[in-house]
């Protein structure tokens, strides 16, 4: 019987029971901890970036150029893309304004800004501008161009054999680069 009791009392010790003068004490058992469910991570949507590159000469008799952006989007969620001139004489047209690359025409002479703008399908945007400057070809080797529209901006120019007026360090560049293509220039 001693063999019994002691079976007994390990019984209760080993369940958490305990007797104190003919009472049960049941221990509690710790408070349930809640645990979350696994978050699962929101999607991260970056704003797009929009490029549109140097401003741009046009020299008349010529009245048009064209256009020419890009743009990335880590999501590649664009969803609107659009040219717009800002600034300028009134008189231009564009030829497709929801186009990366659109011709712009029936320019006059003056200083015009179009903007791209590229907005993705959460609504984040981004906006680049372009320089469009529009004058009268120079006559001769060096002289100062003053742009109409923007008096305060002169360049010097080179006229070269095919008439359009460039700088002397954009005639070295181009032959650099022609150099390292294999292209003269």
């Amino acid at each position: 019987m001693k063999k019994h009791l002691l079976f007994v009392l390990a019984a209760i010790h080993f369940f958490g029971y305990m007797s104190c003068e003919k009472e049960k004490v049941i221990p509690t058992l710790p408070a349930p901890v809640e645990v979350a469910p696994p978050s699962i991570p929101e999607k991260i949507n970056t704003a797009p970036k929009v490029f549109v590159g140097s401003d741009l000469f046009v020299f008349t008799p010529s009245n048009d150029t064209r256009l020419n952006g890009s743009y990335s989007d880590a999501e590649n969620n664009l969803e609107v893309l659009k040219w717009t001139k800002i600034a300028g004489p009134a008189s231009f047209s564009l030829e497709n304004e929801y186009s990366l690359g659109t011709k712009v025409s029936q320019l006059e002479k003056g200083l015009y800004q179009f903007e791209l703008a590229v907005t993705d399908s959460l609504g984040l945007s981004a906006r680049d501008t372009i320089k469009v400057i529009v004058g009268e070809t120079p006559t001769s080797g060096n002289e100062k161009v003053v742009v109409h529209g923007d008096p305060e901006r002169e360049m010097e120019t080179e006229r070269m054999e095919n008439g359009i007026p460039v700088s002397e360090q954009v005639v070295n560049d181009l032959k650099d680069l022609g150099s390292k293509f294999g292209v003269g220039f």
